[in-house]
């Protein structure tokens, strides 16, 4: 599968799992994220490197609408939504929020994307990660 398509599959992965957990729970999370990388990684031609920058285009392409979403809920509602910061959000400066939410949301992706590489690396050879 190219790039391109797995970055798409990536990103509706993470759309409907972020999806559910958000009528589940009520809450933002970046657990869509997350797993939109890894599904994104895995499928993505080439390399872990080539995994995790495709784990890190899925943080951005689906972080962005997230942030959105989670700022615009936060001004509505009077209360951050986004569930793994929002305890950050309320007692830092709100630059360093911004830092730590955009680095939260991103660093990650690109880790479990080079995990989802690694992990299809490991399948088409035959080893095990143990």
């Amino acid at each position: 599968m190219s790039t391109f398509r797995g970055l798409v599959f990536g990103v509706v992965v993470a759309l409907l799992v972020e999806s559910a957990l958000f009528l589940a729970l009520g809450y933002l999370t970046p657990v869509g994220g997350l797993l939109g990388s890894a599904v994104a990684g895995r499928w993505a031609d080439g390399s872990v490197r080539r995994g995790a920058a495709v784990g890190l285009a899925v943080a951005v392409a689906w972080g962005v609408p997230l942030v959105v979403a989670a700022a615009y809920l936060a001004l509505a509602t009077g209360e951050p939504t986004l569930w793994l910061f929002s305890g950050v959000v309320r007692t830092v400066d709100p630059a360093l929020a911004v830092a730590i939410v955009v680095l939260g949301l991103t660093l990650p992706n690109a880790l479990v994307g080079a995990g989802g590489a690694f992990a299809r690396r490991d399948w088409e050879t035959g080893l095990t990660v143990q």
